[in-house]
């Protein structure tokens, strides 16, 4: 943490410098540079939106990292109560951008304090105007939680696809994450653009059988508008993963093409398409040799494994953005680093969310999600899960809120000692001053 902590203070440092933002059409957004849809960019300014709430909280199938004395896993379903706190919103100044999404809480269960803990989770993007063909941007991510049912985006100046982020644990353990990035941007013509951007992130984990990651990310890409609404890009990334507790280490080159258009004035379709290379040096359990086995008195061993896939991937986003709704359905394949269990893995996943603010006294989100990872080198099967949340939220009066809230996940391993299906349900009031209806999701 106190890296995390030392790496946000640079571009907290350089907010200062913030005087304004671009207002020219710069074509639909590039999947590879990690923003939102080009729609989103150009909405309105939030205001920065300070939040305070008390709920009751249910949460059903809490599990941490142990087991009964059959070998089985623990866990239990709790009432409790929950303290929220928060800021969310972004300002457009002549030359800058800046989001800001901080979203924590503190969960209290009276029938079990082993399993009280503190969510805490901070998103932070900053993009800057140099001169009229360079830019650059910084992005800040960092956090700690046991169970992850807080979502945050930075006001939708994030694109989540392109954060290396810890997520589907099979256990509620305590999770510390942090992640910081940069960019620049470089606009040859009207037409053509570069983007070199770099990376570096870690997750730690309380518990000391689950792998944490250290790792760093290197981005590289060209856009060309065809049209002032569709581009065209080619684009080339590298990831290093390493793990804690664990020898070895992967590197993974992925490059490939992609186009972006924006096929109305509310919606953009974006999708890339490639393939990965992939190094992993691991450690393998062999069986010795039955001569070697009779004078060792061992029948297995360990040796280092070099190994070398090569992984297609692919990434699309449909965007609909309005005033006061927001509508996205996403999908990829892609190589990760996984969820602390699984290691370096192939990865699926499929994500639709949709947030509405239209009333003068009410706000809707709801999200779905799918993902399957399978490790590229452990052989230990393939790990499924599934998500679904929808919230509502009612003013009151006086910038008091009810809030109401569920959210169910349902993981699936080859190993059904680990299957579990856990929920957990938010009922409470909140108060943030502010003239449109409060979204905490």
């Amino acid at each position: 943490m106190i890296k995390s902590a030392f790496l946000l203070a640079v571009p907290l440092a350089l907010l200062a410098q913030t005087d304004s933002a671009q207002t020219e059409y710069e074509g639909p957004s590039i999947l590879s540079r990690g923003g939102p849809a080009s729609s989103i960019i150009r909405l309105p300014d939030i205001s920065f939106r300070p939040y305070l709430g008390l709920n009751a909280l249910y949460d059903t199938s809490l599990r941490g990292v142990t087991v009964d004395p059959n070998g089985r896993l623990r866990s239990s379903n709790e009432f409790g109560l929950q303290g929220t706190a928060g800021i969310y919103g972004r300002h457009k100044f002549r030359h800058s951008v800046i989001g800001l999404d901080y979203r924590g809480n503190y969960n209290h269960y009276p029938g079990n304090h082993f399993a009280d803990s503190t969510d805490q989770m901070l998103t932070l993007e900053f993009d800057h105007q140099l001169t009229r063909r360079l830019s650059f941007g910084l992005t800040e991510a960092v956090g700690t939680y046991t169970r992850n049912y807080l979502y945050t985006s930075a006001s939708g100046l994030i694109d989540p696809g392109a954060l290396i982020l810890p997520q589907n644990g099979l256990f509620d353990n305590r999770v510390i994450y942090g992640q910081t990035g940069g960019a620049m941007t470089y606009r040859a013509s009207s037409r053509l653009s570069f983007n070199f951007g770099a990376a570096g992130f870690l997750t730690r984990y309380r518990s000391s059988s689950l792998f944490g990651l250290t790792g760093y990310s290197v981005t590289a890409d060209a856009g060309y508008r065809l049209t002032r609404y569709t581009t065209l890009a080619m684009f080339y990334n590298f990831n290093h993963f390493e793990f804690t507790h664990s020898f070895g280490a992967s590197d993974i080159h992925t490059a490939g093409l992609g186009i972006s258009s924006r096929l109305s004035r509310s919606v953009e379709f974006s999708v890339q398409a490639g393939g990965a290379r992939v190094e992993s040096l691991f450690l393998s359990a062999v069986r010795l040799d039955p001569v070697i086995a009779a004078i060792t008195g061992q029948t297995t061993g360990v040796q280092a494994i070099y190994d070398v896939r090569y992984v297609p991937t692919v990434r699309a986003r449909l965007t609909k953005q309005m005033q006061r709704s927001r509508a996205e359905v996403s999908y990829g394949r892609s190589v990760n680093p996984g969820n602390g269990i699984f290691l370096t893995s192939r990865t699926e996943e499929a994500t639709g969310s949709f947030s509405y603010q239209g009333l003068r006294h009410w706000s809707l989100s709801a999200n779905v999600g799918y993902m399957k990872l399978g490790a590229l080198a452990q052989g230990i099967g393939t790990y499924t899960g599934y998500t679904a949340g929808l919230g509502v939220s009612r003013d009151l009066a006086h910038g008091l809120y009810w809030v109401l809230r569920g959210d169910e996940l349902h993981a699936a391993t080859n190993n059904t000692i680990a299957n579990r299906n856990a929920t957990r349900v938010t009922l409470g009031l909140s108060w943030s001053p502010g003239e449109i209806p409060l979204t905490l999701w």
